[in-house]
């Protein structure tokens, strides 16, 4: 009975107990299935969210992309204790070129050609020290007014030249600086005064601030000459200075600048040795502005100039000029931006001894044996394609001033220019 009593005893918390523990083993099962599932849903939700990181991350670059896209020089970040950034910049300009001359014997000729310039440069940055190195490579010739490459001008499918086309080093300080070696055009002036391509050699100090006074002095190496008239080898120099002003009243922006050039006497003995009266001695003034007029931006400009130092009897431009009565030059201009358009349109009359024929604008004049003693018209009118993008036209239409045997002249360029 006992025995019984116990068996009863036994069967009866094995019934109570039982489902209890079924019940704490269905529990943690679900338990481990719900985490289970929970790391799941964890782990998809880090997957989406770095697919939305990424996805932020293309916006953003592209975004910064877009901003710079138009912009003339790239910034890449260089780790180099020298070196904090690098400016790389670079443009394509492919030119169909058409040009007609008239001379007074009533001959005719035409010239179709083309051409295509390619420059690239970087300069490089240290802010620790305040300098700078840029340096640029351009297709041309050893010419130093121009860039340009002549397809097929000598050979079927010619290779064209690439050249140095500037290096120099730059020191800062406030606002004053110091260039040395082959530098862009430090002074203001009219593309017709100097040509944009030229490069001038040799040493600058500059003050500027952003609004206010402005002063360039320069010493340039011209031209290294050999026997120059008998008295050996020689460096002739060009010292140069212009002293401005540029101000901003609203939103109009003005420029004023006046300049004088001195080339020594080197450079005076050996290009003109027929006329030891001659020199080049040449002072400037020049004025732009920049003034908004609805949705176009007008800047018109002016500059005139005069050399001081023509003399004798021997023109520059040879025949029966007189260099004291052609030391005159100057030019008028306005230049329009409206929307995507781009408008230029000058006059100008260079003399025949009021500028070196060497050293101004490479077209205005070109066909004429000598570049100076000129004067005609520029028009031109660009759209911009893109923010990188534009073609467009350049027309120069010119005539020979006052030399006998006068010629008249029509040159126009078709140009696509990329910019990268």
């Amino acid at each position: 009975m006992k025995n019984l009593f116990a068996l009863l005893l036994t069967l009866a918390a094995f019934l109570l107990i039982a489902p209890f523990a079924e019940a704490a083993d269905y529990t943690q099962e679900k338990i481990l299935k719900e985490l289970e599932e929970l790391r799941q849903t964890v782990k998809a939700q880090e997957l989406k969210i770095q697919q939305l990181k990424a996805t932020l991350e293309t916006k953003a670059e592209a975004k910064t992309a877009a901003k710079t896209e138009g912009s003339e020089s790239s910034k890449i970040s260089l780790v180099n204790s020298a070196i904090d950034r690098l400016a790389i910049k670079g443009d394509l300009r492919v030119r169909y070129e058409h040009r007609d001359r008239n001379d007074p014997s009533d001959s005719y000729d035409t010239t179709n050609r083309f051409r295509a310039r390619f420059r690239l440069g970087g300069i490089w940055k240290n802010d620790t020290e305040n300098w700078e190195a840029g340096a640029g490579l351009a297709t041309g010739t050893i010419v130093g007014t121009g860039t340009n490459d002549t397809w097929g001008e000598e050979n079927v499918f010619e290779k064209g030249d690439i050249r140095l086309d500037y290096a120099y080093a730059k020191h800062k300080l406030d606002d004053f600086s110091i260039t040395l070696g082959q530098q862009i055009n430090p002074f203001q002036m009219s593309w017709l005064f100097w040509d944009t391509d030229l490069r001038p050699t040799g040493l600058t100090t500059h003050y500027a601030h952003k609004i206010g006074a402005f002063a360039t002095l320069g010493a340039y190496a011209l031209r290294f000459y050999t026997g120059t008239k008998g008295f050996g080898d020689d460096t002739a120099m060009l010292y140069a200075g212009q002293a401005g002003y540029s101000s901003k009243i609203g939103k109009v922006k003005l420029t004023a600048a006046a300049g004088y050039q001195h080339f020594d006497q080197s450079f005076s003995n050996a290009e003109m040795a027929k006329n030891s009266k001659y020199d080049f001695h040449i002072a400037d003034l020049y004025a732009k502005a920049s003034i908004p007029a609805g949705i176009a931006e007008l800047s018109p400009y002016g500059q005139i100039w005069t050399n001081l130092g023509a003399d004798g009897t021997l023109s520059q431009a040879g025949g029966n000029l007189k260099p004291d009565s052609e030391d005159l030059g100057w030019i008028l201009g306005l230049d329009a931006k409206i929307k995507l358009v781009t408008l230029g349109y000058a006059y100008a009359v260079v003399g025949a001894d009021s500028v070196y024929d060497g050293m101004k604008d490479a077209d205005f004049g070109a066909g004429l044996g000598v570049t100076t003693d000129v004067k005609g018209h520029r028009a031109s009118a660009f759209v911009d394609l893109t923010k990188n993008v534009s073609t467009g036209i350049t027309a120069f239409l010119f005539e020979a001033d006052e030399r006998t045997g006068k010629q008249d002249v029509g040159i126009y360029q078709f140009d696509v220019n990329y910019k990268f």
